[in-house]
Parts: structure tokens; C-alpha cells; sequence
């Protein structure tokens, strides 16, 4: 595998640090060339301009838009047009719009699920150094079997058997850049934990990333560097266990930019970061409104300030694990239609003694490795 820059969507054009990143590991030089791949989305062109500036405003380049997602006919016998080929040989990296991923599924994989020539010719190009790029849809892509869509809450109740939705998370067939790894993208701002859990349970993978919005995760050599402006989340599942109605052993660790960390060594550069240590900041209560009344309702602040830099004499005890922890609460009504008392969940997110720390910088950035989430599933009731 070659360099792969997975970007989590919504990528702002003053996000130059992520684009700068690109055109660095591209392999062209001081002017690289760069093969844009709108196959997600049915406006190529409008998307390709819009690629093309973010990334000129990083640096020199020569972008071309790689016109794929219409030749499928052509390829039939091995009959293909020679300029795509051409412009594939001729790149130094290759760039994947978002959109819908399941757009360019279609027209990069055979309908047996093989290559196309264009996607081997791609893969063998990043084999040699090429790096591939991808924000949102172009983010989703990079795994095998890749996540197609889903919520959290429909997610995380399957996973303990409570229904079947629309809703639920969906997998199907990815191009497998990045290899025996889960991507979901979009994934503080909307939401996404639950359904990357319940994804990786359904795989034989035991580990996945979540790239927040505006934010990018440089994958080289088997090593992860995070760029933009918010957190990558990794989730570890490999002592993942269900027992029942409680599911445990769910490790989560988020990074910002600068950091570096790997899925098997785990830390190895968190820039100028310091542990927290015992201070006491917050000194909050934990919450009783759980979702967007709550002090913190986004995962990245609600781990770091309410779990991690808070007085522990504010959080919950559970002595059997000596952790301390916070909770938060997922229950969906509309889900269950007509009914008075409804599946909820209880989302417990340990502070284990040894194994969870927390590492913070002057300018308010923040690392967390190694929380423990643990589920419960109950039922609530609800009576206006």
C-alpha cells in the first residue's frame, strides 16, 4: 500500500495545511500532477474546480479531471480508451471527490466486483508511490468492505437485536486502499460512533477510523498523521465482547493535528502535548440532560472535558473495574411508533486506572487514549 490522505469532508479552501500535505507526498516534484476522480458526484466538472483551487491555493500543481465514470461500455473486451490510461501513468497523485461513494463503486469495479483497468492501473501506481487523496465519499472508499450509510441510534440498537431499520448501517463492496481498516468520515459532526461500532462488529475487522469534518489522516510506512482543524477517532475492538444485554471492551482514542499514532504501537508523536494529570479544571457535575442540551454534546469535548479534565470525585465509580465514568443516553422514540416504553441504551465511557490518559497543549488542543466504552441496554419510558 501506498500513501493514502483520507479527508473527513467539508474541507474548508483555507484548510491548506491538508492540501499542502497531498501535494508533499505527491511524486512529481515541485509541480506534481494530480488526476481528479469525480465518479461520486453528477456534476464532475463543478467538483473538479473546486478540488483544483483548494488545492492551488496550497501550492504549484497541474490538475486534470479523469473521465471515467461513463466508459464502462468501452471497457467491455479490454477495449478502452487509451487517454485515461495515459493520464493515470502520467500522475503523481490521484484525488477522490465526495459525493456518493456508491457512485464510484460503479464505475471503478466490474459488476463481479474485479478492477476496472482504470483502478488497476491506479492501485499500481500508488504501489509505486502515487498517493491517493479522498474527502467524504473519496474518504469512505478507501476501505473494504466500506460503509454505504446508517445512523448511530438504528445502528446501535441492532446491535443488540432491538428491530431493523433503513436506517441501520449498511456495508458494501470498496476499493480496499487501505487495507483490514474501517473509514467513516463526517464523524464528530454527525454523529457516527454508534454506527462505526456496529459496522466493525459486522466485519472481521478490529479496527476503525473516524475522521471529523475539516480534518485529515496522512496514512505512510503504517504510520497515521493527523492534519486540519479537528479530531480523528480510532476505535479498537479487539476485546470487544458481548454478554447479553451489555456490550464492553470498546477502546476509543482521538488525535489532532500534529499527532501521530499507529494501530498497533498506538502513540508515537503527540507534538508538544503534556499529560493532564490530576488537575482539577472543571469541577462539573456530570450531566443530566444527555444529546444537545448537554454541557458538552459533541464526543471530542464531552471525552476531554467532562471524562478526562474534570475532578474525579464528580465522576461515577465502578470498583469492579477501578475506572471512573461518565454516561450519556441514546433513545430514539420515532423508532419505536405508538409505544410508551422503548428500547434506550446507556453509554458508559471508562476512565481505567493504567491504561486511559489524557494529553492537552497550550492552545487548547487535546489527545485521548484509550477510554473504555461500555453499553448497556435497557428500556425507558416516556409519558407526556
Amino acid at each position: 500500500m501506498g500513501p493514502l490522505l483520507i479527508v473527513g469532508g467539508a474541507d474548508r479552501i483555507d484548510q491548506t495545511d491538508i492540501y499542502r500535505a497531498f501535494l508533499d507526498n505527491c511524486t512529481g516534484g515541485t509541480e506534481p500532477s494530480v488526476a481528479i476522480i469525480a465518479t461520486a458526484t453528477s456534476d464532475p466538472e463543478d467538483a473538479f474546480d473546486k478540488i483544483r483551487t483548494k488545492l492551488l491555493s496550497a501550492g504549484p500543481c497541474r490538475a486534470a479531471l479523469l473521465e471515467i465514470s461513463n466508459q464502462r461500455e468501452e471497457w467491455k473486451g479490454g477495449a478502452f480508451k487509451r487517454e485515461v490510461l495515459d493520464l493515470i501513468e502520467s500522475a503523481d497523485g490521484f484525488w477522490f471527490t465526495g459525493g456518493d461513494q456508491n457512485m464510484t463503486i460503479a464505475a471503478l469495479l466490474e459488476k463481479d466486483g474485479s478492477d476496472t483497468p482504470a483502478l488497476k492501473a491506479i492501485r499500481e501506481k500508488n504501489l509505486r508511490g502515487a498517493v491517493i487523496g479522498g474527502t467524504s465519499a473519496g474518504a469512505a472508499v478507501m476501505s473494504d468492505p466500506m460503509i454505504c450509510g446508517g445512523e448511530t441510534s438504528s445502528s446501535l440498537f441492532s446491535l443488540f437485536g432491538s428491530g431493523k431499520w433503513d436506517s441501520d448501517v449498511a456495508l458494501g463492496k470498496g476499493l480496499g486502499f487501505l487495507k483490514d481498516i474501517l473509514v467513516d468520515q463526517h464523524f464528530d459532526m454527525r454523529s457516527r460512533m454508534g454506527r462505526l461500532i456496529a459496522a466493525l462488529n459486522r466485519t472481521s475487522f478490529k479496527y476503525g477510523l473516524g475522521i471529523s469534518e475539516n480534518t485529515a489522516l496522512l496514512v505512510k510506512d503504517g504510520v497515521f498523521r493527523v492534519y486540519g482543524a479537528s479530531s480523528v477517532f480510532s476505535v479498537d475492538m479487539r476485546d470487544f465482547s458481548m454478554d447479553g444485554r451489555r456490550a464492553r471492551g470498546i477502546g476509543i482514542s482521538f488525535f489532532e493535528k500534529g499527532d501521530v499514532f499507529s494501530a498497533d504501537r498506538g502513540i508515537l508523536d503527540l507534538r508538544d502535548k503534556s499529560p493532564v494529570g490530576d488537575r482539577t479544571v472543571l469541577s462539573s457535575l456530570k450531566p443530566l440532560s444527555t444529546g444537545v442540551f448537554s454541557p458538552y454534546a459533541d464526543l471530542r469535548n464531552f471525552l476531554a472535558r467532562q471524562l478526562m479534565d474534570n475532578d474525579e470525585s464528580m465522576l461515577e465509580s465502578d470498583a469492579g473495574r477501578s475506572s471512573k465514568y461518565v454516561t450519556s443516553y441514546v433513545f430514539d422514540p420515532s423508532l419505536f411508533p405508538g409505544e410508551s416504553v422503548f428500547p434506550a441504551l446507556e453509554l458508559r465511557f471508562h476512565k481505567t486506572n493504567g491504561r486511559t490518559e489524557a494529553y492537552a497543549d497550550s492552545r487548547g488542543g487535546f489527545a485521548v487514549v484509550d477510554v473504555e466504552l461500555e453499553i448497556l441496554s435497557g428500556n425507558i419510558s416516556f409519558s407526556p
